[in-house]
């Protein structure tokens, strides 16, 4: 589309990365709104806490002063106008509107090249397909160093390629089976025990992915292009999608939808057919990382509404509180993609990256997730405005993130901006006394942070 890094950042990426976050917000309804605020701001504080502090412990780093104090003191307002806004636990739709994020400095999408450690940054690994364990990070790293030197700030440094033998099949229908394989040969060598698990219980859910969702990835051969495949999932994934959605149903006068998607994107797949090469990728094959972005953002909203059915239904079997559940499970499970980026992203050499991330990311998921969620609300109520429950550890949870931020902004300050173990472990010893604090509110052995004692007059 060729976006600049500026809106391309704050957009699609933001968009994809937060998608967890935001979907899982939006499919909230009525007490789920609970769990989703104390989520939200609970994410907040283990990604500034817990995966920023991970960042330092594993690779320390010199921070860029001023970006970190733009982003931390952004944070700040926005912590502070959001525990406004939910004071009186009423929402207006212009509050709801100003919680929308503003487009950041193009500057943190590329935080890395003041601080890179040339040293540590290996070859990015030929792959023969486009899914793999590693494939995300080695687009990331080969996209930002291939930005970098075109700016001329990194001519000297290139993204190299590893040597490697192809062990992709020649055939049309060879390469089809080959690609849509949800164990790949190259991600099995290389796993441990425990990973060779977990690639077997997800092969079920990666071979339904791999069917229906394109993926184009410039890292590997042919850019993630399989002809039977790509024309495969053009027949079948936009009819799929009316299905997910449940609108299946509607009809054009008294024509059925269903059938009138089938059979233009047959049309479409058999055309693309006809007119491809197996072995050459098509000039519009980009248009396909559309797709399979739609149809990615659909399986995530998906997942997410399972995901709140599930959580809700463990805190009634279980007896524990939605909050609790928000501050927790969800807020672990969706930040959890965020650590081992971040973390891994850092190892690879990039640290100031991953550490970026870890502000620019949570901030603007609780700033989207919650606006968009209340905004809607807002906007279908006749009086613009909805009504909200935030529950007794809301307080403490905002209380946290501010000490968070403000104890970051004072040590980096203190050290003259290097990120030191320490700066770790101050960080870790925040989450651990949170997280204590919130289970001893959970057990009732003391009262949530915030709570009023004073009896009612």
């Amino acid at each position: 589309m060729r976006l600049s890094d500026n809106i391309a950042g704050v957009t699609i990426l933001a968009f994809g990365n937060g998608a967890p976050d935001i979907f899982t917000s939006l499919v909230s309804r009525g007490d789920g709104a609970i769990i989703m605020f104390t989520e939200l701001i609970g994410a907040g504080i283990f990604v500034t806490s817990m995966i920023a502090g991970s960042v330092a412990i594993i690779k320390p780093f010199k921070v860029s002063l001023k970006s970190l104090m733009r982003d931390a003191c952004f944070y700040i307002v926005s912590v502070c106008w959001i525990n406004y806004v939910v004071w009186d636990e009423i929402v207006y739709l212009w509050e709801a509107v100003t919680r929308i994020p503003s487009v950041p400095d193009p500057d943190v999408l590329h935080t890395y090249l003041a601080n890179r450690d040339t040293s540590t940054i290996p070859k990015i690994p030929a792959r023969s397909r486009p899914f793999g364990l590693g494939a995300k990070l080695d687009i990331a790293v080969a996209t930002e160093i291939e930005r970098s030197k075109i700016r001329g700030n990194l001519v000297q440094l290139r993204p190299e390629i590893s040597d490697y033998v192809s062990d992709r099949p020649i055939g049309l229908l060879r390469e089809f089976l080959y690609d849509v394989n949800p164990i790949s040969r190259e991600d099995w060598k290389k796993s441990s025990r425990l990973l060779k698990i977990i690639l077997v219980i997800r092969s079920p859910v990666m071979l339904l992915l791999q069917l229906f969702i394109p993926v184009v990835n410039p890292t590997v051969e042919k850019r993630g292009w399989s002809k039977l495949l790509n024309c495969f999932q053009l027949c079948v994934t936009p009819t799929l999608t009316l299905f997910l959605l449940n609108v299946w149903q509607t009809t054009f006068g008294n024509v059925p939808i269903v059938p009138i998607f089938l059979v233009v994107g047959t049309v479409i797949g058999v055309i693309v057919f006809l007119t491809t090469h197996v072995d050459r990728v098509p000039k519009f094959h980009n248009i396909f990382a559309f797709l399979g972005f739609f149809a990615a953002m659909l399986t995530v909203y998906l997942v997410a509404g399972e995901v709140m059915a599930v959580l809700q239904c463990i805190g009634y079997a279980c007896s524990i509180s939605d909050a609790m559940l928000g501050i927790t499970f969800l807020a672990w499970g969706n930040s959890i993609g965020d650590l081992i980026s971040n973390v891994a992203i850092a190892r690879r050499g990039f640290p100031r990256m991953g550490y970026a991330a870890c502000f620019g990311g949570p901030m603007f998921n609780t700033l989207l997730g919650l606006g968009l969620t209340y905004g809607i609300a807002s906007a279908a109520d006749p009086e613009q405005h909805t009504k909200i429950r935030i529950s007794d550890m809301a307080p403490g949870c905002l209380a946290f993130l501010l000490c968070s931020l403000v104890a970051t902004i004072i040590y980096l300050n203190i050290t003259g901006a290097i990120a030191r173990r320490s700066y770790g472990g101050l960080l870790y010893s925040l989450y651990f006394a949170f997280i204590l604090i919130q289970f001893l509110s959970e057990l009732h052995v003391i009262h949530p942070l915030g709570t009023d004692h004073r009896p009612d007059v």
